[in-house]
């Protein structure tokens, strides 16, 4: 059993040495608790530093948008005489990039997974500790 857990990289050593200690049941249950709550924690530290960069990123993300979109609107109000006769026979071209409401969308949906995902993580925990599998 433990060779053929060893060609798998994603099942953790802990596993594998739990596995190979051949204790009876009860214990090998209590300690694969155990190491469900370790790696519980361990997953709900990294969300939550990966949390503490999401407000930060977004504002900086909407804060830019904001910032290029009043840009454009001063250069095409100030300039506008000029430009439209450099630029009499031109085509004009599609504007690209993401709009503040696309931006917002994509933000809702994030959170929206987020609050879905975090509940279930509680409920699997509770069910790991209640040892009904």
């Amino acid at each position: 059993m433990t060779t053929i857990l060893k060609h798998y990289a994603f099942v953790p050593g802990e596993l594998r040495v739990l596995i190979e200690t051949g204790k009876p049941q009860a214990e090998v249950v209590k300690e694969l608790t155990a190491l469900a709550d370790l790696y519980y924690d361990r997953l709900t530290a990294r969300f939550e530093m990966m949390m503490t960069w999401i407000q930060p990123i977004s504002f900086f993300d909407l804060g830019g948008d904001y910032y290029w979109q009043l840009c454009q609107f001063v250069f095409t109000n100030v300039f506008d005489d000029w430009r439209n006769r450099l630029m009499k026979n031109r085509k004009p071209s599609l504007r690209r990039g993401f709009t503040l409401i696309e931006m917002a969308i994509v933000l809702f949906i994030v959170a929206l997974l987020i609050l879905i995902v975090v509940p279930n993580l509680s409920h699997q925990k509770k069910t790991c500790s209640n040892g009904s599998y």
